[in-house]
């Protein structure tokens, strides 16, 4: 099986192997996010994960701050261009399920995923079960606004958490203080 992940930086391809091991492997760069995609050997079916709100089942991607996507049917696209059946999901909620069935997650009834990276994003399983909630964005808690006022979200936002807290903003800030920092010796 293969899957495929789409972030802001870097596009990934993964072959599941046997025993629940992966070889994982850069597909696409990040200014080549629309590129075809050539699979390296037959396959039955296609997993994209991808951050952004994916509108489940119909994988569709409403919005991506990350990625500026907006109504892109990545689904549609990837099924008519690689002839296979194919399964879009939000990449923390895939990631959960992932945690659920083979990871940290395996044997418990009820899971709670953080992802931090690029954002912030989340997953439930409750009962054992995915919560996607009506359309798929039940746990987009990278948008939930912790600083009001702060800085400003991809999403239209101020303050969301994922702005104050994801490897973005930590990279982003940690810049801004080298920078304060050079400034101090300078006057010193």
């Amino acid at each position: 099986a293969w899957s495929v992940e789409i972030g802001e930086h870097r596009v990934q391809q993964s072959r599941a192997l046997l025993h629940g091991r992966s070889e994982h492997a850069p597909l696409l760069g990040a200014d080549d996010q629309r590129q075809d995609i050539d699979l390296p050997e037959p396959v039955g079916a296609i997993g994209i994960a991808a951050a952004g709100l994916m509108e489940w089942p119909s994988g569709v991607m409403k919005f991506s701050p990350n990625i500026a996507w907006r109504d892109e049917p990545l689904l549609d696209h990837a099924a008519k261009a690689l002839g296979v059946p194919v399964v879009a999901e939000n990449d923390a909620t895939a990631a959960t399920w992932g945690e659920f069935l083979l990871g940290s997650g395996r044997g418990f009834r009820h899971v709670l995923f953080v992802g931090v990276g690029t954002g912030i994003g989340g997953g439930m399983v409750i009962d054992g079960a995915l919560f996607r909630g009506a359309h798929g964005f039940a746990a987009e808690i990278g948008h939930i606004i912790v600083e009001p006022g702060g800085p400003p979200c991809g999403c239209g936002n101020q303050g969301c958490w994922e702005q104050v807290a994801s490897g973005s903003a930590v990279t982003r800030e940690g810049r801004a203080a080298r920078g304060h920092a050079r400034r101090l010796v300078a006057q010193v």
